[in-house]
Parts: structure tokens; sequence; C-alpha cells
């Protein structure tokens, strides 16, 4: 490789998210992650909602206020995992 100076040999391990096994444009890849994005937002809405009506139901109907607050705990987790499928500490590679 010493006649071509800028030109350096790469690897890409297997287990590398999406972004890294292939190059976008910037509109491909939030088409691709846009429904994660709003999943997330879904997730945390109904999470917020069922935590409200889980604490009005833990003073009218204790029995309803467990299964209230399991949903609530439920999207909560599911709000995490779309946020780990979105949000990565690497950097993506976007072609211009």
């Amino acid at each position: 490789m010493a006649q071509y100076p800028d030109i350096r040999s790469t690897t890409v391990v297997t287990d590398a998210t999406r972004p890294f096994l292939k190059m976008n444009n910037r509109y491909a890849y939030i088409k691709t992650y846009y429904p994660f994005w709003k999943q997330r937002i879904r997730y945390r809405a109904y999470c917020v909602l069922l935590a409200l009506v889980g604490i009005y139901f833990l003073f009218v109907q204790p029995l309803l206020a467990a299964v209230a607050f399991a949903g609530s705990i439920y999207y909560w987790q599911m709000y995490d995992h779309r946020g780990m499928v979105i949000g990565s500490g690497r950097q993506v590679l976007l072609a211009k």
C-alpha cells in the first residue's frame, strides 16, 4: 500500500450495527430509523399515561392499579429498548 498513501485497510466486525455495515445518504438513514423514533415517543406516552391511570386506580380500584403499573413498566422497558436501537455511541458514516 506504499504507492497509495491515502488508502488504508479497514475491517468491519461481525457484531457491528446496521449503520456500520451499510453506507446511506441522510434521507435513507432518517427514513430507516424514523419508525423507531415514533415508537419510542409512543411508548413513552403510554408509560406516562398508564402511570397516571395507576395512581388514579390506586385510590379507586387497587387491583386495576397493579395492572396499570405493570403496563407502565412494560412500556418503559420497550422505551429503553427502542432507545438502544436508535441511540448508539458509535459514529455513523453517511455519504454526501
